[in-house]
């Protein structure tokens, strides 16, 4: 008999769940299909608690993106570092893995690496790219223009992005006729965005995204084809407000701490499963971190120090296939952008200080990518942003104005998609989401069955400048 293995959205939280032991040990030791034997077994039976089946269900999911996530041999990392070291050594491969340097897992007894995992060797270790004819190739063109521009005393800073997104399903993937339904992540004019306009939308979306949507796509649905394209072109202007920290006046934030929060932003301060959870070892690295201070911002910023820091930036699996993502990033000392914003908003929220999530695009011109970032609630200022894994490159390059200014400030160069993580689309997805926390990409399903990979999408700049305003 066929099992049912539909989920409801709000079953994610149960992501945190303790996997049983035998399967783990499948799991981990890289007998994937083993493991997937078990858990289907498991299911069997006729009364497992609502968690416990949630969590064997979300399992089942998160085997799929291992596979996904884990393509590369360590033969193929070393040719992919050779590339750029002609003379690097297995030896030093070697080193590497011991040293957390390259991400892998075993997949039926051989270590498998995902296919980014050398691209981030060079991007954070400038022992590495030291050995390169081109060296560090990370631009900051775009955030310099920005620090140039910067007001002197405090204001707004501004950008015109124009890009089209297109989302398709590569053709190996499409069963022609069959129904599909499609999730087109489109911005809303709200937080940084003024002057939208929406260009173009192919084909004709049922449903436009609403103001209440915190999540906001463009719903499809019809017949799949191949080579069909689901695009749309959009432009607006991201108007950030800069804040100079360097001005702070710490009293006054003290002083307005003392009367408590408004209403509104203290949802902001509660758990989140399965990611924002306020575990034992969490609880401890704060109250470790915050000592004896008691003004929130000087605490939130002992958080972003420790993060930018201490820990390491890297690309992790999806983060589907990550079990609670706060604890992950402070246990093993690395994440990529998603994970140090959460880090850090869990750690926010265990200190009593407002923090939210905030995702989308970085669109720099030439350059446009999936970024997450955070934003914090001080009192008599408001909402600030963080952006811990800007902030970790920048101290990485001793760019010290940079990893200073995204505590408390954002680079206009941003499409914010999401205003929180972990939301349903409107209308609501019939299976488990690709990725469950946000939606930077776009999401494709079957109307009787999820779709994980074989999507590919594209950015194109259209027109992205920073706007100078005239003294």
């Amino acid at each position: 008999m066929k099992m049912n293995y539909i989920l409801d959205h709000e079953d994610l939280q149960y992501q945190c769940v303790p996997l049983p032991e035998d399967i783990l040990k499948m799991k981990w030791s890289g007998r994937l299909d083993q493991a997937k034997s078990l858990i289907e077994k498991r299911l069997e039976l006729p009364d497992l608690p609502k968690a416990y089946r949630a969590r064997l269900i979300l399992e089942l999911k998160n085997i799929g993106h291992l596979k996904l996530n884990y393509t590369r041999t360590k033969s193929d990392v070393l040719d992919d570092i050779r590339r750029r070291i002609p003379d690097f050594t297995m030896e030093e491969v070697d080193q590497c893995i011991l040293e957390g340097k390259l991400e892998w897992i075993f997949i039926e007894g051989q270590e498998m690496f995902m296919p980014n995992t050398v691209n981030n060797l060079f991007n954070q270790n400038p022992d590495f790219w030291l050995r390169t004819a081109e060296g560090d190739t990370r631009s900051y063109e775009a955030l310099d223009s920005v620090m140039d521009a910067l007001p002197s005393s405090g204001g707004d800073m501004k950008a015109h992005i124009h890009i089209r997104h297109e989302l398709k399903l590569k053709d190996e993937m499409v069963e022609e006729g069959r129904k599909i339904r499609v999730y087109l992540p489109v911005p809303l004019q709200r937080q940084q965005i003024t002057s939208l306009k929406i260009n173009s939308i192919t084909p004709q979306p049922l449903r436009m995204p609403q103001e209440e949507d915190v999540q906001p796509a463009a719903y499809f649905e019809t017949a799949a084809e191949k080579g069909q394209v689901f695009s749309v072109e959009y432009e607006f202007d991201n108007v950030t407000r800069y804040t100079d920290l360097s001005l702070a006046d710490f009293d006054a934030v003290a002083a307005a701490a003392a009367e408590g929060y408004p209403e509104e932003v203290l949802p902001f301060l509660k758990e989140r499963g399965p990611h924002i959870l306020f575990t034992p070892y969490l609880r401890s690295l704060a109250e470790e971190l915050i000592g004896s201070e008691t003004n929130p911002l000087k605490i939130a910023r002992t958080f972003y120090d420790y993060i930018t820091c201490s820990l390491s930036y890297s690309f992790v699996r999806d983060y589907a296939a990550l079990d609670s993502i706060a604890e992950y990033m402070a246990i093993n000392r690395k994440g990529d952008c998603g994970v140090m914003a959460i880090l850090f908003i869990t750690l926010c929220r265990i200190a009593g200080i407002p923090a939210r999530w905030q995702s989308g695009l970085d669109a720099e011109p030439d350059d446009i990518g999936e970024h997450d970032w955070a934003q914090f609630y001080i009192p008599s200022m408001g909402w600030l942003y963080c952006d811990p894994s800007f902030g970790r490159a920048a101290r990485l390059r001793n760019r010290e104005q940079l990893w200073n200014f995204f505590f408390g400030n954002l680079d206009p160069f941003r499409i914010p998609l999401n205003c929180d993580m972990q939301y349903d689309f409107v209308p609501a997805k019939k299976f488990i989401r690709f990725d469950p926390t946000d939606n930077q990409a776009g999401e494709i399903e079957y109307e009787d069955g999820g779709i994980y990979g074989g999507r590919t999408r594209t950015f194109t700049d259209l027109g992205i400048r920073l706007i100078k305003e005239e003294n």
